[in-house]
């Protein structure tokens, strides 16, 4: 997973589900560094007002638009999505962020933007949600949000 992707409070059932094999793991200082084929990634757990700061500086304070999958694990059309999510960014790495909110432990943010099916792709541009795609869409379709 690279092209600027967010990897919000992602444990390493979500690695082996996304098809990421994890070779070995370690913890350091609060935060999961796994290492895997694609490099090394670190994913840091926060808890409580950290998830809501990140929130803010990743995405509503971004200086580049910001792609929101919100998704669940239980959720099949979310597995469908998220490889289409994956490539788009890899291929825009540096014009956007791409970021993966699991709905089932970020309620509160699913509900502070309106959440109401899911897959749901949402583009921020100064903070502000200004488009969403609901349902499993096409790679265009996102590519056209921009």
């Amino acid at each position: 997973m690279t092209g600027g992707f967010l990897l919000y409070d992602y444990g390493l059932s979500t690695l082996t589900q996304y098809g990421i094999e994890v070779k070995s793991s370690s913890r350091t200082r609060g935060a999961l560094v796994c290492r895997t084929e694609q490099g090394i990634l670190l994913l840091r757990e926060f808890h409580g007002s950290e998830k809501k700061l990140l929130f803010q500086q990743e995405v509503l304070n971004a200086d580049v638009p910001v792609l929101v999958d919100f998704w669940a694990s239980w959720c099949g059309p979310c597995k469908m999505f998220s490889p289409i999510v994956d490539e788009f960014a890899q291929e825009h790495q540096g014009q956007v962020k791409v970021g993966k909110i699991n709905i089932d432990e970020e309620q509160e943010l699913a509900a502070q933007f309106r959440v109401m099916s899911i897959p749901t792709a949402m583009l921020f541009v100064n903070g502000q949600p200004t488009q969403t795609l609901v349902g499993v869409q096409p790679k265009a379709r996102l590519e056209a949000m921009l």
